[in-house]
């Protein structure tokens, strides 16, 4: 479902809800935008979200951002813990969340 606060469009977006990821002194939190804001984060993460298939973001990252590899290890932490994001059939079919790929 819409899990950004800006937007009450009820369709699927990149990410459903706020996921928080970290490597070493480095904390990303991928948040969703609303649709057409397209992927506001750091460089070396936009390619690994085209990768990844994520199109609206916002990103709030905080520590030794400096170090690409821990930055873009905490991005992977968090896409990984979004992976393991469960809900139950009844909450699904309330909020309209689709569950697998969304294009």
């Amino acid at each position: 479902g819409c899990g950004s606060w800006e937007c009450n469009c009820s369709g699927p977006h990149s990410i459903p809800t706020k996921i928080h990821g970290r490597c070493a002194s480095v904390h990303v939190d991928l948040i969703p935008a609303p649709k057409g804001i397209g992927l506001c984060v750091m460089d070396d993460m936009k390619k690994f979200m085209r990768i990844a298939g994520i199109k609206d973001i916002w990103c709030k990252s905080r520590g030794q951002t400096s170090t690409r590899f821990n930055t873009i290890k905490a991005c992977f932490d968090a896409m990984k813990k979004q992976g393991r994001f469960r809900t139950r059939d009844d909450y699904d079919k309330a909020t309209g969340m689709q569950v697998g790929r969304v294009d």
